[in-house]
């Protein structure tokens, strides 16, 4: 093994010992919270990684162009770096004090390593944005210990849902966790910043007045009190000196003493240091010159000729026998200046203000000056600090998808939230004012277009289908929303769809036909397409009637007796179908209207509702005696006659009539059929013709006899009738 491969190799496992341990005891935690990307190989310089690789964090990182490009669910995320952008594991690119400086071309915000952005999304990973602390802000908090990105969810951002972070040290821009994601929102309001070390997150807390304009880690004097502001100007750590000198002699914290300060260490006499930091060696005393601090010398005096000290805020002399301080003045409180030996007007090189200007006190404290503050920091406040603003009000946003802040006396413009209205659009969550972040946005040419927002924040336009509907009806083939696109789409008192695509009232039948929906007759004193406007336009049988109301067919009112249902009939049939039949319809007549029926029909079938010849055979007679359908027709069968129980029980089928006979064998026993189709029982042989039995119609039968007088007429034997004998007014 090479000797510089053995020197990175011990320092790396160094290194991982260290960082580890001093994780774990900042955050209080026992686990290692370093997550090294699985596969990794580890590294001190570029050279020991492949060469598309880079050596972040003491891993080889594999390069990326975004987030989803790392293994999420792994905790890791994209990082730009100078070198380069490659993967890194969150647990890895954590910042904490006295750890490992952040890679170049990053900064240590909220105790993460962030690359650095200068208010350029462009310059961030794409899916990544520029916050307002001028880092690329997405995907940090995965796989952090506290935020609990699992495999299952490998696409978050952070947890828990509702969380808040702070963007950043000093600054009032805040984030929420939404559906994963952070997302902006509420800045903290004037006069409070968001505390990155608060429990819970993301919490307001009130601006120290003491660093209202300083930044994080400024260090300055409140009389003896030495002041530090804390990593977000709502905290400060104080640490009470002697005396007021004693703060405003040294950069930080206290001085250990002061200028013509003295110490006896045993026989040396010490001094104290220039800058302050404690005591040197001036010379070594004997026991018969001892040291004497107070002096300022080896002797046996109190004091040391002409020795000035400041003693307090009194400024003393040694007197003439050197016997003791006499007081020379009193200076103003803490105005006694040790290293000059005078009062003071005003603590050296400090600043105040006065009527707005910046009031510094001389180096020697003398004199004082005034001067403007630069034109960016316009503000004189606290102890003579130019800020740029006081509050909101003296900071002028970019664009108004920004609001402004003032953050401890800087402008801060934190980006409003996506979707919140700008000047010729909307915000898109980064502080810019774009046409759209959703289709929903795109309402340009109008609902018969479908809208697309692109990933350019332009809205795009795809006309829709004619026919597919929209607010008021149809879109059109120009990509209008109409009414109608024909007349099936208009229905009531604007049953018409006109050429402009409004529907409006009908004018001629024809329109209301050419709709084919049955509805064929336009009713024009309301413009509405009906079915009927007369009873003569319904032509169904079972609804023969116009109602007059609703210009609908329907069916004739029946009644007990339908006398109305045979008015409306009648007014529209006349005798054709004067009646209204069970059921309602109009009908030639009806059980109860028989008023057609007459002459060769008078009779009405209830079935048919016809008027007919007959309805039973015994509405015949003559020669067409049987009822067949409804007609008199000549009879066939002698059964036909005997159901007609008129005592005609024969069918005479020469004439097609029912008689008594037609043979004699008709009449039954020695009875004989006449001519005229009746039967005749025979007489004795030796009857005569007298009043019984002479007369029109034939009553004797059988054969010649001899007649007597026969009342004035002769009793002749009937030539016609071989047999039979009659009175008759002359023989032939």
């Amino acid at each position: 093994m090479s000797a510089r491969l053995s020197r990175a190799v011990f320092w790396l496992a160094s290194f991982g010992a260290l960082f580890a341990s001093g994780c774990n005891a900042i955050l209080g935690i026992t686990d290692n919270p370093v997550v090294v990307t699985p596969g990794g190989r580890a590294c001190l310089l570029k050279s020991d990684c492949n060469e598309t690789e880079i050596c972040l964090f003491a891993v080889c990182s594999p390069p990326c162009a975004a987030n989803r490009d790392c293994d999420l669910t792994r905790g890791e995320r994209c990082l730009k770096v100078a070198e380069g952008t490659a993967c890194v594991s969150n647990g890895a690119a954590v910042c904490v004090p006295g750890g490992p400086a952040c890679p170049a071309g990053t900064s240590c915000v909220g105790g993460k390593c962030l690359s650095d952005c200068g208010g350029d999304s462009g310059t961030c990973p794409s899916d990544q944005i520029c916050a307002s602390d001028n880092v690329c802000r997405g995907g940090e908090d995965a796989g952090v210990p506290g935020n609990d990105a699992s495999a299952d969810a490998p696409a978050r951002e952070c947890n828990p849902e509702g969380a808040l972070r702070c963007e950043g040290n000093a600054q009032s821009a805040r984030s929420i966790c939404q559906d994963g994601k952070w997302a902006v929102t509420d800045s903290c309001a004037d006069g409070t910043l968001c505390d990155t070390t608060a429990s819970p997150a993301g919490t307001c807390k009130t601006v120290e007045p003491l660093c209202f304009g300083r930044k994080p880690g400024d260090s300055l004097c409140n009389g003896a009190t030495r002041v530090v502001c804390g990593p977000d100007l709502v905290s400060a750590q104080t640490t009470q000196c002697p005396s007021a000198q004693h703060c405003t002699t040294v950069a930080t914290g206290c001085a250990a003493c002061l200028d013509n300060e003295y110490q006896c260490n045993t026989t040396n006499l010490m001094k104290c240091k220039s800058d302050h930091s404690g005591f040197e060696l001036v010379k070594t005393c004997t026991t018969d010159q001892p040291c004497n601090a107070q002096a300022g010398d080896c002797t046996t005096h109190a004091c040391s000729p002409m020795q000035k000290r400041c003693n307090g805020d009194r400024l003393e002399l040694c007197n003439a026998d050197q016997s003791a301080f006499a007081l020379v003045a009193t200076c103003g409180t803490g105005l006694c200046d040790s290293q000059t030996l005078m009062c003071d007007t005003c603590v050296a090189r400090s600043t105040t203000c006065a009527a707005g200007m910046v009031r510094t006190c001389s180096a020697d404290g003398q004199t004082q000056t005034d001067s403007a503050c630069p034109a960016g920091m316009p503000f004189c406040t606290g102890n003579g600090v130019c800020v740029a603003c006081t509050d909101a009000s003296n900071c002028t946003p970019p664009n108004d998808c920004r609001s402004a802040t003032c953050n401890a006396g800087t402008c801060g413009f934190p980006p409003k939230g996506m979707n919140i209205a700008c000047n010729g659009g909307v915000c898109d969550g980064s502080g810019n004012c774009v046409e759209c972040v959703s289709a929903g946005q795109c309402t340009g040419p109008g609902e018969c277009f479908t809208a697309a927002c692109g990933t350019d924040h332009k809205c795009t336009y795809t006309q829709k289908a004619p026919s597919v509907s929209c607010s008021i009806g149809y879109c059109n083939a120009a990509g209008v929303c109409v009414a109608c696109l024909n007349d099936g789409h208009c229905t009531g008192t604007t049953p018409i769809c006109s050429a402009q695509g409004t529907c409006v009232a009908c004018g001629t039948n024809a329109q209301c036909t050419a709709k084919g929906v049955g509805l064929n007759y336009c009713r024009t004193q309301t413009g509405a397409c009906v079915a009927c406007l007369a009873s003569a336009n319904c032509s169904t049988a079972t609804t023969p009637i116009c109602d007059a109301a609703s210009f609908t067919c329907r069916t004739c009112t029946q009644g007990t007796p339908p006398t109305t249902g045979d008015a409306e009939c009648n007014a529209r049939n006349g005798a054709a179908a004067p009646a209204c039949k069970t059921g309602g319809s109009c009908v030639k007549c009806t059980a109860t209207n028989t008023a057609q029926c007459s002459g060769s029909t008078p009779f009405c079938n209830t079935t048919s509702n016809l008027c007919v010849q007959c309805l039973t055979s015994a509405d015949c007679s003559g020669t067409a005696p049987i009822c067949t359908n409804n007609a008199c027709a000549a009879c066939t069968t002698n059964a036909q006659c005997t159901a007609k129980n008129i005592g005609l029980n024969i069918c005479n089928a020469g004439r097609g009539d029912c008689v008594q006979c037609v043979a004699d064998s008709d009449c039954g026993g020695a009875n004989v059929c006449l001519a005229n189709n009746t039967c005749c029982a025979p007489q004795a042989l030796s009857i005569t013709c007298g009043q019984s039995s002479c007369g029109m119609m034939p009553t004797n039968c059988g054969n010649l006899v001899s007649c007597g007088s026969c009342s004035g007429q002769q009793c002749c034997e009937v030539i016609a009738m071989p047999g039979v004998s009659q009175c008759m007014p002359v023989c032939p």
